[in-house]
C-alpha cells in the first residue's frame, strides 16, 4: 500500500514539473516558420495520439494515430491559417473548418483548446524530429 501511495505522489509531483518546466512559454505563435514542424499529440484518454505537420507555407498533414485500436488510416492534407495575433490556428480540412486556440506555446510544447458542440478539448503537442506517436505515454 506505502508503494503504491508513492507511486501516485511520484507521478503527480512528476506531471506538476513537467506542467512548470518552461516558464518562458507564450500564448501566441509569432509566425508560421515558427510553427513549422511536426507535433506529436499527447495521447488523449481514448487513446487518440495523432501527429501533425505543420508546414510554414500554410498547408498541413494530419497523421491519425489511436494508441486502442491501432488502426491505420492515410495522412490527411489541410491547410491553416494563424489568426487572432498568433493565438488561433484556424484549419480548414476535407471541407471541415475548426479553430484550435492556443493556450500555450514554446519551441518544444504546443496547448491548444477546440470547442464542439459545447465542450473544451484540450491538446497538448511535443514538437517531434520524426511522425511517431506517443502512444508509449498512454495509459
Amino acid at each position: 500500500m506505502f508503494v503504491r501511495l508513492l507511486s501516485i505522489f511520484t507521478i503527480a509531483l512528476s506531471a506538476e514539473a513537467y506542467a512548470n518546466s518552461s516558464q518562458e512559454g507564450t500564448a501566441a505563435i509569432q509566425s508560421y516558420e515558427e510553427l513549422a514542424g511536426i507535433w506529436a499529440m499527447v495521447p488523449l484518454k481514448n487513446g487518440i495520439a495523432n501527429v501533425v505537420e505543420y508546414s510554414a507555407d500554410g498547408t498541413s498533414t494530419l497523421h491519425p494515430f489511436n494508441c486502442i485500436e491501432k488502426t491505420e488510416e492515410g495522412p490527411v492534407k489541410a491547410t491553416y491559417t494563424l489568426e487572432n495575433q498568433g493565438k488561433r490556428i484556424s484549419v480548414l480540412q476535407q471541407g471541415t473548418e475548426f479553430d484550435l486556440d492556443v493556450t500555450f506555446y514554446d519551441k518544444e510544447r504546443l496547448q491548444t483548446i477546440m470547442q464542439i458542440s459545447g465542450i473544451e478539448l484540450t491538446f497538448t503537442y511535443i514538437k517531434r524530429q520524426d511522425v511517431a506517436s506517443l502512444c508509449h505515454m498512454f495509459k
